[in-house]
């Protein structure tokens, strides 16, 4: 929620402008953050967007000098649906207490609790569009590979966002 015309962080802005926030408040912004952190299909389910899966690419492409490459040869379209058991709405999996994490997180000198949507057990199918005068299978396969185990997908990765890598 960087960009301050984002909708959620207005919403936020609202309440931790108070100076005496209550119980009710906190939760709020829990829930606030918890949906803004969200990224959500056309459907509405959850989702991971196309841009995201390409930069973690890159990032695992880096770690063989090949970001470059990948930047241009690597292309992942729309929003890919969550595949996971459980609640397909954001306010299904609000309801949820297993769907959420709060954790404390540094925001300058201070820390401050955090609360995002967390799934145990998921998974993600990716149409992987790639230029192949550029590179092969075997690139993108490899830095899936060096995706999942060592960068991962989320927030506070790469502890809660590895993941193993299967082809179709």
């Amino acid at each position: 929620m960087a960009n301050p015309m984002n909708k959620f962080a207005k919403a936020l802005k609202v309440i931790t402008g108070k100076r005496k926030k209550a119980d009710e408040d906190f939760e709020s912004m829990a829930k606030i953050e918890f949906m803004g952190s969200l990224y959500l299909c056309a459907d509405g389910s959850p989702g991971w967007p196309g841009e995201n899966l390409e930069a973690m690419l890159g990032e695992a492409a880096r770690k063989s000098k090949e970001g470059r490459i990948a930047k241009m040869a690597i292309f992942v379209d729309g929003v890919c649906p969550l595949i996971y058991s459980g609640p397909k709405t954001a306010d299904g999996l609000w309801e949820k207490e297993e769907h959420r994490i709060v954790a404390a997180v540094k925001v300058g000198m201070a820390r401050v609790m955090r609360t995002r949507p967390i799934f145990r057990q998921w998974e993600l199918v990716v149409p992987i569009q790639f230029d192949e005068k550029l590179i092969d299978r075997a690139n993108v396969l490899g830095w899936c590979n060096v995706a999942g185990s060592q960068i991962g997908l989320s927030d506070w990765r790469p502890r809660y966002g590895r993941f193993s890598v299967s082809e179709e």
